[in-house]
């Protein structure tokens, strides 16, 4: 009876055939595949990544420099004799000197006609774009036809200011004989009454008493009248003080609409080419406007052909070569066979980051028409020196050497020739250098080899730094 009960659990204990493989199935979820992928992923961008998501190690660092040259003093008329020695080539483009001029429109206008062409020599104050004036000789005959008015009344209130001051005149002559009749009737009536009624009459007495009372009420009505006259002189005066003013606001009108009329004509302000066009019969020009441009008003672009220059980029290594005042070459490919002797006539302030250069300007000293705004240039930068024996060859160092030689700390050496140079994105690189001892200055050691001036080299290198590991510099 225990025996089959056994065999009975042991038949029941075993998986029915096909159940496991579908237990198996369902075990595994969605999810579980895209979740693998994206770890993968995770792990090859954190490998590609690592170098950078690490902590940047701090270091000390100081900068090469630069060697000065122990050379003798040259004689500045010897230095003139020597021949000159190209420095260092960049290339540009040419460029107006120091900048275009441009010909815009002082007042907002449609265009009727471009009188001039791209690359067309023109004179100064040559007529090179005209408007549709229509409407500003309409405004012109309005303004003339307001100032006209504007002076018939000016002249209408003086003549009215002028009357009024007649007027006055004649009453305070009027006023100055009744005055001294008065007086005399005063004296009159004042020698009756002492006279007394034995010599004089009543009635003659009488009379004259009346006789200047009616003056002194006349001499009084007379005050009056010239007091008012005083304040018509005065309201003539305000009168023909608003009238001229109003002759000079419609006088400036005036004037204001014939320069405007003037204005339709845009005229050359140099004598020189034209660089470029910005307009075209019947398109609008307008003075102000809402995001405008530079270009916002301009008809035409010129430049001066006998004042023209090479733009350049010039890296930043080579930038300390540079000053105002060196001599150059210019070669442009248009014109294989010719060189241009030019000037360098300006360094620029800020340099280009992303292209590690600085902007500078080579003035073309004998220009020739043939040099055209945008042509592709390259200019060779000279060292002090007699320019008519020039030559390509690289100016010698002292010593003779060409390279740069710097000095650098003697502790920034890893090893007898290595050093550690942080670059510009904060990252170690290992450099070989190139030693002379016989220059070394105390604890500093001469590098002619592997290093430029200015560059950072790590101070106390670690035995544990590795190419382009992340540092910042202290």
């Amino acid at each position: 009876m225990s025996l089959e009960l056994l065999t009975k659990q042991s038949s029941s204990s075993q998986p029915e055939p096909g159940s496991g493989k579908k237990r198996a199935q369902r075990t595994l979820p969605t999810w579980f595949f895209p979740l693998i992928i994206l770890l993968g992923f995770v792990g090859v961008f954190a490998l590609v990544l690592w170098d950078d998501l690490k902590p940047a190690t701090p270091v000390r660092i100081a900068r090469a420099e630069a060697i000065a040259d122990s050379a003798p003093a040259i004689d500045a008329e010897a230095q003139k004799k020597a021949p000159a020695h190209m420095l260092f080539q960049a290339s540009g483009w040419i460029a107006p000197d120091p900048l275009e001029t441009r010909a815009g429109t002082l007042i907002s206008g449609t265009v009727k006609d471009v009188l001039v062409t791209e690359g067309e020599l023109v004179e100064k104050g040559q007529t090179l774009v005209t408007f549709i004036d229509d409407d500003f000789r309409i405004h012109v005959d309005q303004t003339h036809a307001d100032h006209q008015d504007a002076t018939a009344t000016v002249q209408l209130r003086k003549a009215e200011l002028d009357t009024a001051r007649a007027n006055l005149a004649a009453q305070q002559a009027n006023l100055a004989a009744d005055k001294e009749r008065l007086k005399n009737l005063e004296i009159n009536h004042e020698r009756y009454s002492k006279l007394g009624r034995d010599l004089v009459s009543d009635k003659t007495i009488t009379d004259a008493l009346h006789e200047k009372n009616e003056y002194i009420k006349k001499v009084e009505a007379a005050g009056a009248v010239l007091a008012a006259s005083n304040a018509a002189i005065a309201e003539c005066e305000a009168r023909l003080a608003s009238a001229r003013a109003q002759e000079a606001k419609a006088e400036q009108a005036c004037n204001q609409a014939k320069l405007d009329l003037s204005r339709c004509e845009i005229k050359s302000p140099i004598k020189g080419r034209v660089l470029r066009l910005f307009t075209s019969p019947g398109s609008r020009l307008n003075t102000t406007g809402e995001g405008a441009s530079k270009d916002i008003g301009t008809a035409v672009s010129l430049y001066d052909p006998e004042k023209v220059a090479l733009s350049m980029d010039v890296p930043l290594d080579q930038a300390t070569k540079m000053y105002v005042g060196q001599n150059a070459r210019i070669h442009c490919e248009t014109f294989p066979d010719r060189t241009f002797k030019g000037i360098v006539s300006r360094i620029y302030g800020e340099a280009d980051q992303q292209r590690n250069t600085l902007r500078a300007q080579v003035s073309v000293t004998e220009p020739d028409d043939l040099l055209r705004p945008g042509m592709l240039c390259r200019a060779e930068v000279y060292s002090p020196g007699d320019m008519d024996t020039a030559t390509s060859a690289p100016a010698p160092a002292a010593g003779g050497e060409t390279s740069d030689s710097v000095l650098i700390p003697r502790e920034a050496l890893a090893g007898e020739d290595r050093v550690w140079v942080v670059t510009i994105n904060n990252k170690l690189e290992s450099r070989q250098i190139t030693r002379d001892p016989s220059r070394d200055k105390g604890d500093r050691i001469a590098v002619t080899g592997g290093l430029l001036p200015g560059e950072p080299v790590v101070l106390a290198p670690s035995a544990d730094f590795k190419a382009d590991q992340n540092v910042k510099a202290q």
